[in-house]
């Protein structure tokens, strides 16, 4: 996979966290885009079209849920894999993500090395 093409948005509203990974995928090689809260992820997204959303699942203005939702009804958006980050590993929690329509379930805190891992299988099934 050629990283340099592949675009990442990375939507979460944790400062800290947005700019670790902002800096540790684009030392890989990705375009990076980044939004702070749900309404300004969703916007980018059907703006830009990225080949893959990291999405925090609770945030301000609209959640992951909700934006996950949006994204999966809109045409130009509805293939694009999301990745949902969040800090409640329930069950409970991972299915209410799948059936909102991500593509996976990652529960915070995760190692970069294995969020990595999981971007380059999401975005080679997808190749």
């Amino acid at each position: 996979m050629d990283r340099a093409k592949k675009r990442i948005l990375i939507v979460e509203d944790e400062r800290d966290l947005r700019t670790l990974l902002s800096w540790a995928l684009s030392q890989d090689g990705f375009d990076v885009s980044l939004a702070e809260n749900g309404e300004e992820g969703l916007r980018q997204a059907i703006s830009s079209a990225p080949d893959l959303v990291l999405l925090d699942l609770m945030m301000p203005k609209l959640d992951g849920y909700s934006v996950c939702r949006q994204l999966r009804s809109c045409e130009n958006t509805s293939k694009i894999p999301v990745l949902i980050l969040s800090a409640f590993g329930s069950p409970y929690s991972a299915a209410q993500c799948h059936s909102c329509g991500a593509t996976d379930f990652i529960t915070k805190p995760f190692s970069i090395r294995d969020l990595k891992a999981r971007i380059e299988e999401v975005l080679d099934a997808g190749d």
